[in-house]
């Protein structure tokens, strides 16, 4: 069931799709790192400037995050991941040609499932979809993706598109959206939210 929707059109839903293909162009070349997760880290954080971002939570009992880092020719992408507390950050630094037109980074992370994301990237654009506690975004402009489970879900943004698939245990108010200009579809569904690919 559909139960919240902004300007259903569609044209919208193109547009969304239009948006995700040109966000994955294929990429020249790839970096990956894997890193443990300490039992203490509850939160997986995700701050850049500007990035397209596939991400996924692995199977139950997994502890570690892989990031993988993708660009065109003559531009790099290194991910530099720490932790500090309960808190695991995930940044990232470019060399070579840093041009915006060219350089369009793309980051595959998979995480550890059940525990908090925290997404702070001006202008993302995000596939994410797995079980998580409590998923927030916080951008400037955001094209987001969500399937999967969570408690509770935020996105604050100046200008977003927004397709969410959620499980039909969060609570409705647990949703917020906080956007000065929003395109957005929002189904509670339990088929749509645990379709193939979704842990």
């Amino acid at each position: 069931m559909t139960v919240k929707e902004t300007f259903p059109t569609t044209g919208g839903l193109l547009c969304f799709v239009l948006c995700l293909a040109a966000a994955f162009p294929a990429a020249a070349r790839g970096i990956e790192r894997s890193v443990a997760v300490s039992e203490g880290v509850g939160t997986v954080r995700l701050s850049d400037e500007k990035i397209a971002l596939h991400l996924r939570t692995a199977d139950a009992g997994l502890r570690e995050v892989r990031v993988s880092t993708q660009d065109n020719v003559g531009c790099g992408l290194a991910a530099r991941i720490s932790q500090d507390g309960g808190t695991l950050t995930i940044g990232f630094e470019r060399t070579g040609i840093t041009m915006r037109w060219w350089c369009k980074p793309v980051v595959t992370v998979v995480m550890p499932a059940a525990l908090d994301l925290a997404i702070e990237v001006d202008n993302v654009v995000a596939d994410v979809g797995g079980r998580f506690r409590s998923v927030d975004v916080r951008s400037r402009a955001s094209i987001i993706g969500f399937q999967g489970v969570a408690e509770s879900f935020r996105l604050k943004s100046g200008v977003a598109i927004a397709k969410l698939n959620f499980a039909s245990g969060i609570a409705r108010d647990a949703v917020a959206l906080d956007v000065g200009a929003l395109l957005s579809e929002v189904v509670f569904d339990d088929a749509k939210a645990r379709e193939p690919g979704i842990p």
